[in-house]
């Protein structure tokens, strides 16, 4: 069934936070609804009594409360014209349920909402407070060097806070901290005095300390130049009394980057690189918003997340302070339009250089439900500073409430070969200005296959002090020698992994946007089907991509792609390969038989690279297409095995590569 259109005036009140219901021609007894009531009139949602007026798809995000109908067959028919998922109600007094749903709409708050959300995509748990140790008033400060036991196993210790009765320190001062258990280091830090205050001073571990009985050892180190001042608080006035601190567990998925961290001196493997790591707080309290209203909303233990307000027509800045890239390959982006028309809203995602040009997304839109996800590599020759940035635009006709669910950075996303990094000096060493740094995980080159690539190395630290040389490049000669060590900046702690952008994303890191399905058809006896269907926002390490389109078919077991040179179709391939042509225009096909022969037509570095990442994300695109398609389960899946079919047999195709007979899924 074709989906309904809705009235100019009907969608304004929808917009507007009006709620309203579908019902079907001439149900009664709804008049006294306190709600707007739709029905369709010629494939129009209209309210009764308005007249006939522009009409229009229904916008993305626009959901009326919930179908009303007599029966369930009668639910069902309104359904297929409206977007999935919407409840429905029926029989002849439908008041209770929706006064239920209405109820339920509002205490979806927004605290709510994200706690339901963050529990639906399996974000970490919150950390539990096991020791704390509060200063003690007037006591006297403890010794510069402090061993303390803290008379319980190191399992699962995610984080301590150590508290600064006083502290005057410059460059020259710094405070040594390690946590070990059983004669292990699990975490180090090296603090330099400009970063040191008065008060709770927060040291995350990476990730929580393994399992074992070994009992939990702390020791201190204050390092103070003459002149300055640095003092520990005690939690008691006896010689013997203990520091004043707190320590924190978490589960074990927990990662984080951590501030001031010594990953030389650690004892245990680094977390696994390719993880996405969410800025920090700090990060969001420096950044500087223009031309719209923002706040700050969190929910229990998550980070908090940025609302902007955006009137009609105007367009606003989010700019980001300065961040060292570590070894990040790309930048990702998670939005969501939570009150308002969705369909009116752009947005684009910059990061460059602290000087120079920078390179951006281009405007993207919401997908149906009003959510939107920006992955951009990041540019070469950044340096020691990256500047990230969005820009959003309201095109519509009322206020937009944007939600900016998270801004990331990730290494190893797409098979780049790592960003190296420079030795790390002596913290505090410096006489230039302290930046937001986020070092990020280091990885080596993946191949082209969109299998995983274990990292051969992990989080990214101070390296050995022994000589180093860069990893081979492409052309398998090796590198020089490291870059001469950069001026040292502060560490900056990144919050928990981002489940949703990471998770969703393939193994290799290639993504996209949004798709259109164009058409799906499939011939009687079942020899020939195919979809067409468009992608927007096509992105890995190599380039993006702003706007795709083919045609993934199957004929006679053998499965293939069609790109097409012809009018409607995006001009997708920096040269045009060899392929053939026939009534409609020229045409490229990319099959099972012959795959090598129709590769070695991709003479250009930028379309292989593009059919790279367009054959990591074949799986799930055509298995969406194939849902929007309406096809059930299995024929959907069986488009997914289409495409890994596809996929595999131009794997198989690369010399050296194990050769397979390849056959089309039936």
């Amino acid at each position: 069934m074709t989906a309904f259109l809705i009235g100019a005036a009907e969608r304004a009140a929808l917009a507007a936070g009006q709620p309203a219901v579908v019902a079907p021609p001439g149900m009664l007894g709804l008049e006294r609804l306190p709600m707007a009531v739709l029905r369709p009139v010629q494939g129009v949602l209209r309210q009764d009594g308005t007249p006939d007026g522009a009409a229009e798809p229904l916008p993305a995000g626009l959901r009326p409360l919930a179908i009303l109908a007599a029966d369930a067959a009668g639910a069902a028919e309104l359904a297929a014209g409206l977007p999935p998922g919407l409840p429905q109600v029926t029989g002849n007094n439908p008041l209770p349920a929706l006064l239920e749903l209405a109820m339920q709409a509002l205490a979806m708050s927004e605290a709510a909402r994200l706690r339901l959300q963050a529990a639906a995509v399996g974000q970490p748990a919150a950390r539990q407070r096991v020791i704390d140790l509060p200063p003690a008033p007037l006591a006297p400060p403890p010794p510069a060097r402090v061993t303390q036991h803290l008379g319980r196993p190191a399992e699962g210790f995610c984080a301590l806070s150590l508290h600064l009765a006083a502290v005057h320190a410059g460059p020259a001062s710094l405070l040594r901290v390690r946590l070990l258990a059983g004669g292990r280091v699990l975490g180090a830090w090296a603090v330099p005095g400009p970063d040191l205050a008065p008060g709770w001073l927060a040291l995350d571990l990476p990730e929580p300390a393994p399992p074992g009985a070994a009992e939990a050892v702390l020791e201190v180190a204050a390092e103070v130049a003459a002149s300055d001042i640095l003092q520990l608080s005690a939690a008691g006035d006896g010689a013997l009394a203990p520091l004043a601190l707190r320590a924190e567990t978490a589960a074990p998925h927990h990662l984080a980057l951590p501030r001031h961290f010594d990953w030389a001196a650690r004892d245990l493997p680094a977390p696994t690189a390719g993880l996405a790591m969410p800025l920090p707080e700090a990060a969001w309290a420096a950044a500087v918003v223009e031309g719209a209203e923002s706040r700050m909303v969190a929910a229990g233990g998550e980070a908090p997340r940025m609302l902007l307000e955006l009137e009609p027509g105007s367009t606003a800045q989010l700019r980001l302070p300065s961040l060292p890239p570590g070894a990040a390959d790309l930048a990702l982006a998670e939005l969501a339009c939570r009150l308002g028309d969705a369909a009116g809203l752009q947005v684009a995602l910059s990061a460059g250089p602290e000087s120079g040009p920078t390179r951006d997304s281009g405007w993207r839109i919401p997908d149906a439900t009003g959510a939107l996800r920006i992955a951009l590599p990041l540019p070469a020759g950044l340096g020691g500073a990256l500047r990230l940035g969005l820009a959003l635009r309201n095109r519509g006709t009322a206020a937009l409430t944007v939600e900016v669910s998270a801004l990331a950075l990730m290494a190893g996303a797409a098979g780049a070969p790592r960003r190296l990094l420079p030795e790390a000096g002596r913290p505090g060493t410096t006489s230039q200005p302290a930046r937001l740094s986020v070092p990020l995980p280091g990885t080596v080159p993946a191949p082209l296959s969109p299998d995983p690539v274990p990292p051969a190395v992990g989080l990214a630290g101070p390296p050995p002090r022994a000589a180093a040389t860069q990893p081979p490049l492409a052309g398998g000669e090796a590198g020089g020698p490291l870059p001469p060590p950069a001026p040292a900046t502060t560490p900056m702690t990144l919050a928990a992994p981002m489940p949703v952008l990471a998770g969703d994303m393939p193994p290799g890191g290639a993504d996209f946007q949004d798709i259109k399905l164009h058409q799906h058809t499939a011939n009687a006896d079942g020899t020939y089907r195919h979809v067409d269907l468009g992608l927007t926002g096509l992105v890995s390490a190599a380039g993006v991509w702003r706007e795709v389109r083919l045609k993934l078919f199957e004929r006679r077991g053998t499965v293939g792609l069609e790109f097409r040179r012809i009018k409607g179709w995006p001009n997708m391939f920096e040269t045009w390969p060899k392929g053939g042509s026939d009534q409609f225009g020229p045409y490229f096909r990319l099959e099972t038989e012959g795959t090598a022969e129709a590769m070695a037509q991709l003479t250009s570095p930028q379309d292989r690279a593009m059919m790279a990442a367009l054959l990591e994300v074949l799986p799930a695109l055509v298995r969406r297409a194939a849902r929007l398609a309406g096809l059930p389960a299995e024929e959907q899946e069986g488009w997914g095995e289409r495409g890994r079919a596809l996929a595999s047999a131009v794997e198989a195709s690369r010399p050296g590569a194990p050769r397979a007979g390849m056959v089309g899924p039936g």
